[in-house]
């Protein structure tokens, strides 16, 4: 068992227009987990992981693995190995002598024993077969297993992903996550995975960390932030469509909670909710929102009515976009709903799924009642 700890990281750069947080007091435990830092191009979580390897200085803060400090260490002296978009292969070299050539520099093993280190590796990828050829004649997935084969070889106690996938067609990404994920499994190594892609986030994390502007917004369980999103950014950022997101006021009625939302040319009673599941005031503002995939159309108990604008057919679902005013709604419906563009049709809103957010900080005031308590978090 190996326990990377990140204590209050923190980087800034100094140049001559001033100063630049890029990563403000992360804190994080990552043990025999796969922990996906996931978010925006220019979040941080690049630069946390560059901060781990030992490529880029620590402003302020710790980091350790296993207890003992290696902030200020050499890359070479963490025992991690690291992964990258480009690959990163000699391309002088055999697939062997690739996989060997850190073993060879770094380990006092003989070339028999770091032949059967490299043959056990090549086999464990499946690229055994490609072990005498130049790396230069490989495909891309290929490629990409000579890199993450070599990194693995050395038996690290971290290991660190920054973007594998990314330069790999769809579907030779979907195969290589599943083979990541058994990888990790077998071998239960520390990991720590950089994406924006939140699908690699969703299937491959134990435990997902979103950042946004330098800052950890909430990190959990996959299923735990994508239902008990602690902010408007999470909510948003995490889901394919996004959540659907109104400003609404807070309407009091009896024992429960109007939720009227601004369409742009007035208001509509988008949902209502009971009272005694969260704490706002009569005449409060916030944001309501709800996941396209919870919106029902054409259900007898309708909400409100939206007019279609394109309905997207995506084999197993549809995907029908819609407008309520000068609001735009999707809703993630079964393949056999298919209205046609300009079709009206009735739009209702399950109470057990709406999400509400504090009009003024974005945070979040109340969960899908089916998804709680709140999830983990660090904000």
């Amino acid at each position: 068992m190996v326990e990377l700890v990140l204590d209050a990281v923190t980087k800034r750069y100094d140049d001559a227009q001033g100063t630049e947080l890029a990563v403000d007091e992360v804190s994080v435990t990552v043990e025999d987990e796969l922990l996906v830092l996931l978010g925006p191009s220019g979040c941080g979580k690049t630069t946390t992981l560059r901060m781990i390897a030992g490529l880029e200085t620590v402003t302020e803060g710790r980091i350790s693995i296993e207890g003992r400090d290696v902030t200020d260490l050499h890359p070479s002296e963490r025992s991690l190995a690291m992964v990258f978009q480009d690959y990163g292969l000699y391309t002088t070299m055999s697939v062997r002598k690739n996989m060997a050539y850190g073993l060879k520099h770094s380990t006092d093993l003989s070339k028999a024993e770091r032949d059967e280190r490299v043959q056990e590796m090549a086999e464990m990828f499946g690229i055994e077969a490609l072990l005498d050829r130049d790396v230069t004649d490989l495909s891309g997935g290929q490629k990409q297993r000579v890199a993450l084969g070599r990194a693995m070889v050395r038996e690290p106690d971290v290991f660190l992903l920054d973007e594998p996938l990314a330069s790999l067609d769809a579907k030779l990404r979907s195969e290589m996550r599943t083979e990541l994920q058994q990888l990790q499994n077998d071998l239960d190594i520390t990991t720590v995975y950089v994406t924006h892609d939140q699908k690699e986030a969703m299937t491959m994390a134990d435990r997902v960390a979103v950042m946004n502007d330098g800052v950890l917004r909430q990190l959990g369980p996959p299923e735990a932030v994508y239902e008990n999103p602690v902010d408007r950014f999470v909510a948003d950022f995490l889901g394919n469509p996004a959540m659907n997101q109104l400003p609404a006021t807070v309407d009091r009625r009896g024992d429960e909670y109007v939720l009227r939302a601004d369409v742009g040319d007035g208001r509509i009673a988008f949902a209502s909710v009971p009272r005694d599941d969260f704490d706002v005031r009569d005449g409060d503002h916030v944001t309501v929102g709800v996941r396209p995939e919870h919106l029902r159309l054409d259900d007898a108990s309708a909400d409100f009515e939206a007019a279609v604008t394109v309905s997207e057919y995506q084999g197993n679902d549809n995907f029908v976009h819609m407008s309520v005013g000068e609001r735009d709604l999707t809703a993630v419906v079964p393949p056999s709903v298919r209205p046609a563009a300009g079709d009206t049709v009735a739009v209702s809103v399950p109470p057990n799924h709406i999400h509400v957010f504090d009009g003024e900080t974005g945070a979040s005031v109340r969960t899908s009642s089916e998804s709680r308590p709140a999830p983990e978090s660090e904000t």
